[in-house]
């Protein structure tokens, strides 16, 4: 079994309270969800910054190539979103 882990560090430009930026990453984490149905996805640091959002991203398979590929293209499609500045993107792949 293979895992793959994103995390993602965003900075959200007008984004002007924790009420919007709650807003915007339940939409993204939405749509990441409906159309990557087995790539789990969460807000896992930053939570109290308005500005700024690190998510998180994970699948699990048994190849560790594709899924590392599935990671990346949800990775793309957060990106696509254009939530904000993506600074960093970093994939890890383990076997467990």
């Amino acid at each position: 079994m293979f895992v793959a882990a994103a995390r993602l560090t965003l900075i959200l430009h007008g984004c002007t309270s924790l009420k919007e930026k709650r807003r915007l990453l339940h939409r993204a984490r939405d749509r990441v969800r409906a159309r990557f149905p087995g790539v789990a996805i969460a807000e896992v640091g930053d939570n109290d910054i308005w500005g700024r959002a690190e998510i998180g991203l994970a699948s699990v398979g048994n190849d560790a190539a594709h899924t590392r590929q599935v990671v990346a293209a949800a990775v793309e499609h957060v990106e696509s979103l254009y939530l904000g500045e993506l600074v960093s993107d970093d994939i890890e792949v383990w076997q467990a």
